[in-house]
C-alpha cells in the first residue's frame, strides 16, 4: 500500500473511532492536526497544528499514530501541555 493510501485509510479510522486529531503530510513531514487547547487562551479550543519532525514514510506514520494516541489521551484527561510539544516554549525552560 503506499502511503498516502495508507495515511488516508488511518484518518478514517481515527474518525469512525470519534477522534477528532489527523495525521497530515505537509511536504515531506508529518503533523498532527485538529482542536487543540489555545496556548493563551487555555478555556479555548481552535483548530491547530503540532509538527512531529517525522519523515513522511512508513516508519514516521506508524511514530506518528504513537504520538497521536498520547496527544489524544493526554485532551481526554485534561493533561495536554503546549510546554511539552511546542520547541519554542520548551527552548526557553
Amino acid at each position: 500500500m503506499d502511503f498516502n493510501t495508507e495515511l488516508s485509510r488511518i484518518n478514517q479510522i481515527l474518525a469512525s473511532q470519534g477522534i477528532k486529531l489527523r495525521i497530515e503530510k505537509r511536504r515531506e513531514l508529518l503533523n498532527l492536526r485538529g482542536p487543540l487547547p489555545c496556548s493563551i487562551e487555555k478555556d479555548k479550543v481552535k483548530i491547530q497544528r503540532i509538527s512531529l519532525h517525522l519523515n513522511a514514510d512508513q516508519e514516521g506514520l506508524k511514530e506518528a499514530q504513537e504520538i497521536l494516541r498520547l496527544v489524544h489521551y493526554q485532551l481526554k484527561h485534561k493533561q495536554f501541555n503546549w510546554d511539552h510539544w511546542s520547541p519554542q516554549k520548551s527552548q526557553k525552560l
